[in-house]
């Protein structure tokens, strides 16, 4: 084993002994509060985004992690989607300073395009930049109550976009919030964070605001700078005890430096949303929820690269109304049901027109639970989408789950969803403006239409009560058919021999087997492993000649998606406050597409302590948090490459000292 392996090995265990050593001088909670065994153990819990229904985790049609505020408070996460390294089989990879990326099961570039991304229900997938934006978002992880990702096809419920699985982020409401909390973050690397938040209640209604701002330094060596400023605000009016109405609405604006496309730059994302929500409560088993939600992107971006001008300016926004009904038409059926329409519209110089784009999408789904016997629950679920441009798509999904003990339950699902083609793909053309003339870069295909996305799961469940415990075992069959994705276009001119078009260039698919292991070995302990085994197969074409493009030969996608990925995270309470946890992540080598290259494995070690001060109307909290605690440098998404006179995305160690107080 080399050198550096060991003392990697060394680090974690010293770090475990650490946790398990400081679990040793716990005798009571820190409330003093004596528990029974009963209380210790806390089963599967219930989930909403599998279905739309609200399920016990057991009983999902697919597979699903949970992140709760208590496990957001134990990580090392500064920004929302590093919590995705909790889940099996994400990688997570910093591009820029103020740039991370976070996709499933590898296969992905800048903006990975099939993951479906829902704030309190509302999806902040943006239709021009063909993905998930995480640095527009306007969220901090305060604002967070916990986390809900559907690790598998979830198209039946939430539709295109979320062929590979659903992130839904749920936000703390504002009658449980505390009345005000300010917080204030320093370390190194640049990193300054100030935060504020004020809520309260005033007979049938309450609100909340946040705001906060936010300072980073950039990777090493790197031009990627940033600065940026969120705004949220939440109100919610009771007028019966049977309706609730909620307004959220909010803005970021995120300036800074970019070397994005190899082109050093100063550029700014502008974003903001506003939400509203109906509920009404018809009895205990059924309810009305109508949902209107408008989002706004602006990304004003013009390169100069020395020979000419690239334009690479986006607007888009996006319009949605649903409604939905949940209700039990029978004593062991259960259903939610309903409606909605969306209109896009996107614009900027990376398309092949001036003039504003506009998709209309019109979509009914339906999700039914039938309880055939006391141990065997059948899931099935049907998306049907019409739009515009490319048609009628219907996304299937069908599952059983089988409890054959209190505490055990296998599930076999089958789904097949699919991700239609975005504008980029379809309408993209992007050209260097110069004095003789215009030069392209990168062009779309109108012909595009949509991926079709078959998968296959067999799972194990059970619950471990004696360690307070749940254990997740899956293994699971994706196809991809057709691969959408830019190739190099060889037939040019040697004045330009650079083009890539988006074309079907293959077919991808994947086999592999996640495990998820959640266990409190002891009181005032946390231990959360999350583990993938990826084997991916299938080709693509990388260059093609446009005149004859039969002409390309398929390339294996076997490196674009990492053999395993491993993330541990442990806790420990150390009494008086004090708490103590750790997270360990490991990715082996992968390649990224699009601006990344090849990676090797990465591996790293964060370290976080914490101490909370009650007093009798709030609390104060200190944690000091280090990333990457030894320093081991890595590469998450493009290694350094001398032929190019930019460095790489070096990893470096940050140490993070944050103080927070809450009015209760």
């Amino acid at each position: 084993m080399p050198h550096g392996t060991e003392a990697r090995c060394g680090r974690a265990k010293l770090l475990a002994l650490l946790l398990t050593a400081g679990s040793s001088a716990l005798a009571v909670a820190d409330d003093g509060i004596a528990l029974t065994e009963d209380d210790f153990f806390t089963p599967f819990p219930e989930v909403l985004t599998a279905t739309r229904l609200v399920q016990r985790l057991s009983d999902a049609p697919v597979a699903m992690t949970v992140i709760d505020r208590e496990m957001i408070d134990a990580s090392s996460a500064v920004h929302v989607v590093d919590l995705l390294r909790l889940v099996p089989g994400f990688q997570v990879a910093r591009k820029e300073g103020i740039d991370t990326i976070g996709t499933y099961q590898g296969f992905a570039d800048d903006f990975p395009r099939n993951m479906q991304v829902l704030i309190d229900g509302r999806s902040v997938y943006d239709p021009g930049l063909n993905g998930t934006v995480w640095s527009s978002i306007p969220l901090t992880l305060n604002q967070i109550e916990r986390l809900e990702v559907v690790r598998g096809s979830n198209a039946a419920a939430y539709g295109s976009n979320a062929v590979m699985g659903t992130i839904n982020i749920i936000t703390r409401a504002a009658e449980v919030s505390d009345s005000l909390g300010v917080r204030a973050m320093g370390g190194t690397g640049g990193v300054a964070e100030g935060e504020f938040s004020h809520a309260a209640v005033h007979g049938a209604a309450a609100y909340r605001i946040d705001a906060s701002r936010a300072r980073d330094g950039g990777l090493v060596d790197k031009f990627d700078t940033s600065k940026s400023t969120i705004v949220n605000l939440q109100g919610s009016y009771r007028p019966t005890l049977d309706d609730e109405l909620t307004v959220r609405l909010g803005g970021r604006q995120t300036d800074f430096d970019s070397e994005s496309f190899r082109y050093p730059r100063k550029r700014v994302f502008k974003s903001d949303y506003q939400q509203f929500n109906w509920r009404r409560m018809l009895d205990s088993e059924e309810d009305i929820q109508l949902q209107l939600y408008r989002n706004n992107f602006r990304s004003p971006d013009v390169a100069n690269i020395g020979v000419g001008i690239v334009d690479y300016s986006l607007q888009s926004e996006r319009l949605d109304v649903e409604l939905q009904h949940r209700w039990k038409p029978a004593e062991d059926w259960r259903m939610s049901w309903g409606a909605g329409t969306r209109r896009d519209t996107v614009s900027g110089g990376i398309f092949d027109t001036t003039d504003d784009m506009r998709r209309d999408q019109v979509r009914a789904f339906s999700n039914l639970e039938w309880r055939a016997t006391d141990d065997l629950l059948i899931n099935g679920g049907l998306m049907a989408e019409h739009y515009n441009d490319v048609g009628d798509y219907f996304s299937p999904r069908l599952a059983a789950n089988w409890q054959f003990d209190p505490h055990q339950t296998i599930r076999a699902s089958v789904a097949r969803a699919y991700r239609v083609a975005t504008f980029v793909e379809r309408r993209g053309d992007v050209r260097v403006q110069t004095p003789f003339g215009n030069i392209p870069v990168v062009f779309g295909d109108s012909r595009l239409e949509a991926v079709q996305v078959d998968s296959v799961e067999l799972a194990y469940l059970r619950e471990l009560p004696v360690w307070d415990g749940t254990l997740d075992v899956r293994l699971f069959h994706i196809e991809h058919d057709p691969v959408i994705d830019d190739v190099d276009d060889e037939n040019n001119t040697p004045a330009n021999d650079d083009v890539r078009r988006f074309i079907e260039a293959g077919e991808f698919d994947v086999n592999g087997v996640e495990i998820q292991l959640r266990l409190r070995p002891r009181q005032g302990s946390l231990v959360h492993l999350a583990y993938a085994y990826a084997d991916a197969g299938g080709g693509r074409l990388e260059t093609i000649n446009w005149v004859d493009p039969a002409d390309g030969i398929p390339h294996p996608n076997d490196d674009k998606v990492p053999n395993h990925t491993l993330t541990v995270m442990a806790a420990q309470s150390l009494g008086n406050g004090w708490t103590l946890s750790g997270t360990y992540s490991y990715v082996s080598a992968m390649t990224w597409m699009g601006e990344g290259e090849a990676v090797k494995r990465l591996s790293r070690l964060d370290a976080k302590l914490a101490k909370r001060v009650r007093s009798a109307n709030g609390d104060w909290r200190f944690s000091l948090n280090a990333q990457n605690l030894f320093d081991d440098a890595h590469y998450e998404f493009e290694p350094a490459d001398p032929t190019i006179p930019l460095p790489g995305n070096r990893a470096e160690r940050r140490v993070m000292f944050q103080v927070e107080y809450f009015l209760r």
